[in-house]
């Protein structure tokens, strides 16, 4: 029966699945009472309110003791590679090798591989493979590493713990899935994996956006008996916070407090994220105002979610007192925060603002990129502005920096201001430009047409539309109804309500 409780909710007499949040919480006391653990009187947790949907609940009242972690144990791989690096002419031999790999095809096979190897005289005993592992991990070459893996294979030659640590590093940040293929034929071999193996491959699920993986990839380590570390949770939280799930990071997040486990600014902003993509402003601000209690320094990224999300709880002057905060505290700040900033002003409609930020980064010696110009072209679209939005377009222009965005909200600026036929001129200017167009763009200059009464130019748009496959949605349709029936064109109006109720666009 305490099975059965714990395993499935019980409503009206039947039986449903736990939901993630408890069995994250059953799985955290794996954790919390490890097999052969020292399991001391915990004292009463006090969670505050805004927790209360995460607060997890421990067997008695009791925590474990889980032994610390060796500092190098976190680092191994970088810090074995440091300490073993090759000498500088071996080195740039070794570099040799790998750009060579690199550079072969898609679809090379292992005896091509095989064949570099032997073209550059390079042997294959445990440590000369080690010594071309760390350079193609330190180099970050995933393409070099994975053919290695597969090398390897092909050979049949057993790779120990610290290769495959550095291959599965290699290609973790830009190849997550490549990451996670090696770690599995990791997990297939005899090869023991460790702390650093299981930590690389619960930051490529998180990379891969693959919550559930990431967290039954934490279950596996746990129930292995290795202790999750600060990255472990750290890369578990990143997953929830991508997946907007802010039940599951909190979980995480308060059973690192319980388990007396370091939580530094990595975990608190991607907790924070969490909360504010998941609608939960008050806890992000709650753990937000935290962190200096804690002694985890706030960074740039930190601000840039905290100033996205009062953003998007359309709180924008919050977000901007947090950009003047983190300047008077000489936080250096870099185009990412500059760009939420702007995209705070841009929900409150101050263009003023917006184009003293754009200002701001550039004495800063901060470059502006396509987004911060269609941040703050949309500022002044939502502000009427469309003589400041079209000026903003040509700079962006002389710099390179224009794209869809940046020509759609500035023609959604002419269109705002009355403006249709410069619309229409920027919509053509867009073509020669070799800039792609879409649904979006086009609706805009369809409603500037709508504004200014101009039918037909409406109707060729619709013609121009259909010519280039975009698709036509309910904006569309609506703009060019109303301005068909606004010009007496009964007809045509009628035929584009037929074709919309055909597409079954409502």
């Amino acid at each position: 029966k305490k099975s059965q409780a714990l395993g499935s909710e019980r409503v009206a007499g039947m039986a449903f699945p736990a939901s993630p949040e408890r069995r994250l919480a059953r799985l955290l006391l794996l954790v919390a009472v490890p097999a052969g653990s020292a399991v001391r009187q915990a004292p009463t947790l006090h969670v505050p309110t805004h927790f209360a949907g995460a607060r997890t609940r421990l067997v008695s009242g009791c925590a474990a003791v889980v032994p610390e972690e060796p500092v190098a144990a976190e680092g191994a791989v970088s810090s074995a590679a440091a300490s073993a690096s090759p000498p500088v002419g071996k080195r740039r031999r070794l570099l040799g090798i790998t750009r060579d790999l690199q550079r072969l095809p898609r679809g090379t096979t292992p005896e091509t591989v095989g064949g570099v190897l032997d073209e550059a005289d390079w042997g294959t005993t445990p440590e000369q493979l080690t010594a071309l592992m760390m350079v193609v991990h330190k180099a970050q070459r995933w393409r070099a590493a994975a053919m290695l893996a597969d090398w390897a294979q092909h050979q049949e030659l057993e790779l120990s713990t610290m290769q495959y640590n550095l291959l599965i590093s290699a290609c973790a940040r830009t190849r997550p899935r490549r990451a996670l293929a090696i770690f599995r034929r990791m997990q297939a071999s005899t090869v023991v994996c460790d702390a650093v193996s299981y930590n690389n491959a619960i930051a490529a699920a998180s990379r891969s956006s693959n919550l559930e993986l990431a967290l039954q990839l934490f279950e596996q380590m746990v129930k292995a008996g290795i202790p999750p570390t600060t990255i472990s949770f750290n890369s578990a939280i990143s997953a929830c916070a991508k997946a907007a799930d802010w039940k599951r990071a909190l979980i995480l997040f308060r059973q690192m407090e319980a388990l007396s486990i370091d939580r530094d600014t990595i975990t608190y902003t991607n907790a924070i994220k969490a909360c504010a993509d998941g609608d939960q402003i008050d806890k992000a601000q709650t753990l937000f105002a935290y962190m200096e209690v804690a002694g985890a320094p706030r960074n740039t990224v930190t601000y840039a979610v905290m100033i996205n999300a009062y953003a998007r709880a359309g709180e924008w002057r919050r977000g901007l007192t947090l950009l003047d905060e983190m300047l008077a505290k000489q936080v250096e700040p870099d185009g990412v925060v500059f760009n939420a900033a702007i995209t705070a002003c841009r929900k409150g409609g101050d263009w003023e603002r917006a184009l003293q930020l754009l200002d701001q980064m550039r004495s800063l010696g901060i470059a502006p990129t396509a987004v911060t110009y269609g941040a703050v072209i949309s500022a002044c679209q939502i502000g009427r502005r469309s003589e400041e939005a079209v000026e903003l377009l040509r700079v962006a222009s002389a710099e390179g920096l224009c794209n869809t965005v940046t020509y759609g909200a500035a023609i959604s600026a002419c269109s705002e201001a009355g403006q249709w036929r410069k619309s229409l001129a920027l919509l053509e200017e867009m073509e020669g430009a070799g800039i792609k167009k879409n649904t979006i763009v086009y609706n805009a200059a369809v409603q500037a047409c709508q504004r200014g009464g101009a039918w037909e130019e409406a109707v060729q748009l619709a013609a121009a539309m259909q010519e280039q496959g975009i698709t036509r949605d309910t904006i569309t349709y609506n703009s060019l109804i109303r301005v068909c029936e606004g010009a007496g064109q009964w007809q045509t109006a009628f035929d584009f309500m037929k074709e919309m109720k055909g597409h079954e666009i409502r």
